[in-house]
């Protein structure tokens, strides 16, 4: 064998390096003082380290053709083929609050968001490794029978074994494994990477999640704007409704009665003091909708209060003055009792005339923002199924294992090369004893 051959080379060396008997050592080494006791050194120079590999550049060239022909083999011709595609976004920061201030209520629906004050990048990021987006994207491209083909019949599409079917928590876990979600601090662009061996699929599976987080965001009412829409647009229909029936109401009075009108002083009474009542209502229905999403010491709700609390101090005075001068918060001084019911009716219609009339604009109002938010980020690149494979890496590979291959085969000789020195003394004490 060709680590054999060192014995002969040991020997030679053992020979050259003999030191004659007449001192001439401490000419040599002379901070060994000549002192014929001290143990001689035995170490290798770079020489002989390189004579070592020379004589086992056969074995160590062997071991460096197999490593990489066979790494480059397997590179090529049994390692699957991996695809990388990407998507990108970038989050838009329409209005007051934008897309920060309504997508941090996602902890609400249990969502992990980082902690502190989240960018909208970081929330976004949080949406998209989110179990509950992943169960949708494994839904829409029918993950679950591609991960697990090997338990899928195709031909009876059906699994092989019901019992051992894949979950879909197995689905979310083997699409985390092929999937990366990442934001960059500076530009605030996130980054969706898929990696798979299709490389339509993975360009499929990059988009369907920027697709469904937009069904997502929108779907759940996260907006701001969107809850203020859906609650005046509740208010508004419930208003028309009532005003419906109060103008019914007044209809059939005046048919039964043939109570036409009263005189202009009091329909402005009655009027002035119904369109204050409605401002309030109003009002009151703006306090409610800024509540839902903000807390007592924000500077809007305690504007809203303060301005609620003159209109009722006006109201408050209003129908004073009409009860001091006929006795009754509705009635004018002497109005007979078909005035009264007139009033009461009179005063409902205008209050709900009035009520509609401001919901109304805050509705319209409430709408322009939701389709300014609607959208909460903006689509950079869209993924494409990518031509070049991105792992494995055949050149990277086989230069690594190169390297390794020549660091495995200077240990084995080496390691070859003390264990047989050692075995050498050995044999050389047992022969001496």
């Amino acid at each position: 064998m060709e680590l054999m051959k060192e014995e002969s080379f040991e020997k030679e060396q053992k020979g050259a390096s003999t030191l004659p008997e007449d001192g001439s050592q401490q000419a040599c080494c002379p901070f060994r003082g000549g002192d014929s006791s001290w143990p001689e050194e035995e170490g290798l120079d770079l020489l002989e380290l390189w004579l070592v590999l020379w004589n086992h550049r056969k074995f160590l060239l062997a071991l460096f053709l197999v490593a990489t022909i066979s790494t480059g083999c397997l590179s090529l011709f049994v390692f699957p083929k991996i695809y990388q595609a990407k998507a990108s976004l970038i989050p838009v920061e329409s209005r007051e609050g934008g897309l920060s201030s309504y997508l941090s209520m996602l902890g609400g629906i249990g969502l992990s968001l980082p902690a502190g004050k989240a960018t909208p990048s970081q929330t976004l990021v949080a949406i998209l490794e989110s179990r509950t987006l992943k169960e949708k994207v494994i839904s829409r491209l029918d993950l679950l029978k591609i991960f697990s083909e090997k338990e899928w019949d195709p031909l009876r599409k059906e699994w092989k074994d019901p019992i051992k079917a894949p979950s879909l928590e197995d689905g979310v876990k083997a699409l985390r494994g092929i999937t990366r979600v990442s934001d960059e601090r500076r530009t605030g662009l996130v980054t969706i990477t898929v990696e798979w061996k299709d490389p339509a699929l993975a360009s499929e599976i990059a988009n369907a999640h920027i697709l469904e987080l937009e069904g997502f965001i929108n779907a759940n009412a996260l907006s701001v704007a969107k809850k203020k829409r859906l609650f005046l647009e509740a208010q508004v229909s419930k208003t028309k409704r009532e005003l419906s029936e109060a103008e019914e109401r007044f209809k059939d009075f005046q048919q039964e009665k043939r109570f036409v009108a009263m005189n202009e002083q009091a329909e402005a009474a009655i009027r002035g003091l119904a369109e204050l009542k409605g401002m309030v209502a109003a009002k009151e229905v703006e306090l409610d909708v800024i509540r839902t999403y903000a807390t007592p010491l924000n500077p809007k709700v305690q504007l809203l209060e303060s301005q609620l609390a003159e209109l009722r101090k006006q109201l408050e005075r209003l129908e004073a003055n009409h009860s001091k001068e006929g006795g009754s918060k509705l009635s004018l001084a002497g109005a007979p009792e078909l005035g009264l019911t007139y009033g009461r009716l009179k005063r409902d219609v205008v209050f709900h005339e009035k009520v509609l009339e401001l919901l109304t604009q805050q509705y319209e109002l409430a709408r322009i923002e939701e389709s300014k938010e609607d959208v909460a980020f903006q689509v950079i690149d869209w993924a494409v199924p990518p031509v070049k494979k991105y792992k494995p890496e055949t050149r990277t590979n086989v230069l690594l294992a190169g390297v390794l291959s020549i660091l495995l085969g200077t240990t084995l000789v080496f390691g070859y090369r003390y264990v047989r020195r050692v075995r050498q003394d050995l044999r050389a004490k047992l022969k001496s004893s």
